[in-house]
């Protein structure tokens, strides 16, 4: 038995980021019906076979509905009475124009727990804009933080806004409201934004005890991970150690400036081993210089001379 037994659920969506929700929940024992236009024209045969649609559409069954005849809005709205959450990701305005928004399902079913992805939210100046996963990151300050300094910033693969934050984000709000409708008996709407939820993810990337009094191009040098794994190459190949890097350098100071040279006139090189994974590091003369000199910048009392 799923722990989501007995849950209806309505998806209206396109694109993997809002159909991967009504995924989990299916795994979980959801009854996941996805609502499907209506092909046009004779699709390749294999398209429905390819990972992506597969992936994010496991366990779910589907109904081919025209939405925009008066017939299919009916024939929602009487699958809507009965349902529990419908998960829509169009773009605001969309789901109006079919008769099927929030304020008009709620009307017939006051419990409905209704789920808009859509890249800037139900309201505000950008709702109406087209965007992908690199334009909420951009928005977001994300590609400033990733890849190495003075260079153009990584793009890394649609993992962050679109999975980490919108899917991830609309399923968190659906399993919230349900759980707010067995104490209220009322639904209500979960507006997910992928620029908003890509924000939000930023707060598991600082250190905020460490960014006063820090300009920008400071903090994002401080980011307690990324230049750990960037500046320091480990020993061992497969492994990468996520502490923050003021753990590690701090331990590699703890070692003293004269032991420290001393390794290094021997083997051009020293080692340490990080106090809490056990990851070993190797560091060069320029890593050496570089703690060191950090360590100087931010002692109490010093000051930079330009």
């Amino acid at each position: 038995m799923g722990v989501l037994d007995g849950i209806k659920i309505l998806e209206l969506a396109r694109v993997p980021p809002a159909e991967l929700p009504g995924m989990m929940f299916a795994d979980m024992g959801a009854d996941v019906l996805k609502i499907e236009t209506p092909s046009e024209t004779q699709e390749d045969p294999d398209w429905q076979r390819r990972s992506a649609f597969v992936y994010v559409n496991r366990n779910k069954r589907s109904l081919a509905l025209n939405m925009k005849a008066p017939e299919g809005q009916a024939l929602f709205g009487k699958l809507a009475a009965g349902a529990d959450v419908i998960i829509e990701g169009f773009r605001p305005g969309v789901m109006k124009r079919l008769g099927a928004h929030y304020e008009a399902i709620r009307a017939i079913n006051p419990r409905i727990v209704y789920c808009s992805l859509s890249g800037f939210g139900q309201n505000g100046p950008y709702r109406d804009y087209p965007a992908h996963d690199m334009n909420y990151l951009s928005l977001a300050g994300v590609l400033a933080l990733i890849g190495e300094p003075d260079r153009k910033p990584a793009i890394p693969l649609n993992l962050v806004a679109d999975y980490a934050g919108a899917s991830m984000h609309g399923a968190l709000g659906v399993m919230y409201a349900l759980f707010a409708r067995e104490r209220t008996g009322k639904g209500q709407h979960v507006d997910v934004s992928y620029l908003d939820t890509s924000i939000a993810l930023l707060a598991a990337t600082l250190q905020p005890d460490e960014l006063l009094n820090l300009a920008p191009e400071q903090i994002l040098k401080r980011l307690f991970w990324q230049e750990t794994v960037r500046l320091f190459e480990p020993l061992q190949p497969r492994f990468a150690c996520t502490c923050s890097r003021q753990r590690v350098a701090g331990m590699l100071r703890g070692l003293g400036r004269d032991e420290v040279d001393s390794l290094l006139a021997e083997q051009g090189q020293a080692e340490v081993a990080c106090d809490f994974c056990g990851v070993q590091y190797r560091f060069d003369a320029v890593d050496i210089g570089e703690v060191f000199v950090a360590a100087h910048e931010h002692a109490p009392g010093s000051q930079s001379v330009n």
